[in-house]
């Protein structure tokens, strides 16, 4: 016997070959367009919406916990890079279509308000007074201007941080904003302490692969950590650990 999906289609045709007689959905098996695809949603909204829940599960469950545990001893410029790539899987299976996602995702923030302000205040109350931030990701920009540490800036001082050119700063109050577009952090000021949120993604069938580094860099002190979600464990799993006293000379 010949193995051809419902179409009639011999295997080495097919994007995903089968074994004889398992079922196809448009050309693949469908235990790998759905059994292998942690995350594959209705649409676009569906599938961001999960990507914030499971940030601020790293937040409240590893972030925090990390910088509570740095000595801070200046301002704080906290950085927001996030990227997403298209990864390669069957061309036939239902997937979440990449073009519309990248473009969603950047205006719907993965990096959601409720994490940001969670963020705000840790560094804020628990750690020492500090004056900063931006939250900057892509071509799109996102300020919480909403949140009480933001609501006395108007829409004048918004347009013109947006306007800023790149790793510029302005300070309004207590607020200080750094403008990031790329992942190259360099030329900054080495009198501020420095917090980097990394994100790479990887659109794979209709769900995702996501890791996110987390940087820290004080005058004395250096931590690189990089978390890599587990699907089927639910949780952030630290991959890498990497930290250093840096010798003042």
């Amino acid at each position: 016997m010949k193995d051809t999906d419902a179409y009639g289609i011999w295997d080495k045709d097919d994007a995903c070959p089968m074994v004889v007689g398992k079922p196809e959905l448009n050309g693949c098996p469908k235990d790998d367009c759905t059994e292998n695809s942690k995350l594959q949603k209705r649409n676009v909204e569906d599938f961001v919406s999960q990507q914030k829940e499971i940030n601020y599960l790293a937040l409240q469950k590893h972030f925090l916990q990390i910088l509570k545990k740095i000595n801070f001893d200046s301002e704080i410029l906290l950085f927001l890079n996030s990227n997403v790539s298209e990864g390669e899987g069957p061309s036939k299976c239902p997937t979440l279509d990449f073009s519309e996602y990248q473009e969603y995702s950047t205006s719907n923030f993965i990096w959601n308000e409720s994490m940001l302000n969670d963020l705000s205040r840790t560094l804020d109350q628990t750690i020492f007074p500090v004056s900063y931030n931006s939250w900057w990701w892509g071509n799109g920009g996102f300020y919480t201007e909403n949140s009480k540490e933001f609501i006395f800036l108007s829409k004048s001082q918004i347009n013109y941080i947006n306007k800023l050119p790149l790793f510029s700063d302005v300070k309004h109050g207590r607020i200080r904003y750094i403008r990031v577009k790329n992942k190259k952090l360099e030329g900054l000021s080495k009198d501020f302490n420095q917090i980097i949120f990394r994100q790479d993604r990887t659109i794979v069938n209709g769900s995702f692969e996501t890791e996110i580094e987390l940087t820290i860099n004080t005058k004395i002190e250096f931590h690189a950590y990089i978390f890599k979600y587990d699907f089927d464990k639910k949780d952030w799993l630290l991959t890498s650990d990497k930290s250093q006293i840096i010798t003042i000379k």
